[in-house]
């Protein structure tokens, strides 16, 4: 799929006719920034993705402007019910993942964003942030340096991201040692987190654990 078949889909997102949307995978396409752009903004003419768990975005050539795009419609609320956010394996730098994480900063649920097409209006974010409910926030293999990773830091420990228990970072340009510091930041979130639920490896070696109440699950490898 590359920017028409992006165009063609934004057109079918924008009149809301997939709003009941759970998962959306785009993964190996070509639909670059501007594909990235259109689909964004027509979830925000269509009135949001409010039952959107999943968004995979992982190798598709998109860098800073379209993240940048995807995270003002995620900032109004369009994806309140989003888990997974995979940005992996892109062209993702500073800009973007900076854009990512302050799209993340809560709102007071009172607010709504009128849609252009129609007067229709997206569900105000909750008040845990727009992202409240991510587990999991995959940027490895980008081109995201300290910057992009301080804005992420900041967002983990302001509450922004209260759910989000893995953010797999390998792969980018970013120093040793704010890498580490983002490790921590995720550890210290999985060393509180409830019994079951799953958690990314600190030491980044692409393996996810899976911990139950009464017995450790196995391993696997994305």
């Amino acid at each position: 799929m590359g920017v028409e078949g992006g165009q063609a889909l934004a057109n079918a997102l924008s009149c809301g006719a997939l709003a009941r949307l759970e998962k959306l995978l785009l993964d190996f396409n070509r639909l670059g920034d501007v594909g990235v752009a259109a689909i964004s903004n027509a979830v925000g003419d269509g009135g949001g993705l409010a039952r959107l768990r999943a968004l995979s975005l992982r190798s598709i050539q998109v860098g800073d402007a379209g993240a940048s795009a995807l995270a003002g419609v995620i900032a109004k609320g369009a994806m309140v019910s989003l888990t997974d956010l995979d940005l992996s394996y892109n062209l993702i730098g500073d800009q973007g993942a900076t854009a990512i994480a302050q799209s993340t900063v809560g709102r007071p649920p009172s607010v709504g964003w009128p849609g252009p097409r129609g007067g229709r209006l997206l569900v105000g974010a909750p008040a845990g942030g727009p992202l409240s409910k991510l587990k999991t926030l995959w940027l490895g293999s980008n081109q995201i340096g300290d910057e992009g990773l301080r804005a992420l830091c900041t967002v983990l420990t302001n509450g922004s991201l209260e759910g989000c228990q893995r953010v797999p970072i390998w792969g980018n340009p970013a120093s040793e040692q704010m890498q580490e510091k983002l490790r921590g930041l995720v550890a210290s979130r999985s060393r509180r987190r409830p019994m079951g639920v799953t958690v990314w490896t600190p030491a980044g070696t692409g393996n996810r654990r899976a911990h139950h109440r009464h017995a450790a699950g196995g391993a696997s490898q994305r």
